[in-house]
């Protein structure tokens, strides 16, 4: 694809509440796409309402193609964005991602074109890290600002979420890669927690305080709620009560859409030196 088409049709935007990877990300975006329109939006608010002002940004500039990115993330090639706009167009998608990495050496070396691990899949919803939507398609559809969230995370699948129920939408994710270095708000679990017979009336006292300090509203007129466990066994709050206002919000696709996975993750360690974590039944 001609980076011209490129630079004439995409604008693309990083949603932040602060500066720390401003000259990273931007000289990292000159080295690979020194002349597509970037708006990086410092200011200060929740995921939800920075992803809503740079929507609004994306619609002033009249380009087609809008490019929502996390601050944390670095192109380690320079045909990825031309890559997810040959297979947004080839699969007739609404929204497209691309795989990450949490490792940059491994970013670096990977050649996406040949690697047999990242094929193009059709999938329910994608991470906020990278998302290339089509404006003609899904534009009028906007970033939930009532999400009950404490720094608007879930952002992401709301979204996606809306863009399906409202636009019927449709969401893939191109055979290329990002580095990212993930350092957003939600809590990372590393090992489930499992529920055990010694630790059940830890775990019984801190679901009911944890009901006790609900609001009624935060039911959404569903008192069925289920609860999300952080590793060490601490209730998180902000999926238990994201997670249960979009179930109530979107009862007819919640389940199916969650229920999946969102992006598929590349990352290495000493032990395994290359591991691709996708089930392949899961998609």
């Amino acid at each position: 694809m001609d980076r011209s088409f490129i630079e004439n049709n995409l604008v693309a935007g990083v949603y932040t509440n602060n500066d720390k990877y401003f000259k990273k990300f931007t000289d990292n975006w000159k080295e690979n796409y020194q002349n597509v329109e970037l708006i990086y939006n410092v200011q200060a608010g929740k995921i939800n309402e920075n992803m809503e002002r740079l929507r609004h940004k994306f619609i002033a500039t009249g380009k087609r193609y809008w490019l929502f990115m996390d601050e944390d993330i670095l192109f380690t090639r320079n045909d990825v964005i031309e890559t997810c706009i040959k297979y947004m167009k080839k699969n007739d998608l609404d929204l497209i991602t691309t795989y990450q990495t949490t490792d940059y050496e491994l970013a670096s070396k990977l050649d996406p074109r040949i690697s047999i691990n990242l094929p193009f899949e059709y999938i329910t919803w994608s991470a906020g890290y990278f998302m290339l939507v089509d404006s003609k398609k899904c534009g009028l559809v906007p970033f939930d600002l009532n999400l009950p969230t404490t720094h608007g995370n879930l952002s992401d699948l709301a979204y996606c979420l809306d863009i399906i129920e409202q636009a019927d939408a449709l969401i893939g994710i191109a055979p290329t890669m990002i580095y990212h270095a993930d350092c957003g708000y939600s809590p990372k679990v590393t090992t489930p927690f499992k529920i055990t017979n010694k630790n059940t009336p830890k775990v019984n006292a801190n679901v009911r305080k944890f009901l006790k300090n609900l609001n009624e509203s935060q039911y959404y007129g569903n008192r069925q709620i289920e609860i999300v466990f952080l590793g060490n066994g601490e209730i998180d709050e902000n999926e238990t009560i994201g997670g249960h206002y979009l179930k109530c919000k979107h009862p007819n696709i919640y389940k199916e859409i969650v229920a999946r996975h969102h992006y598929n993750l590349v990352h290495t360690n000493k032990k395994d030196n290359f591991t691709f974590t996708k089930d392949k039944n899961s998609i």
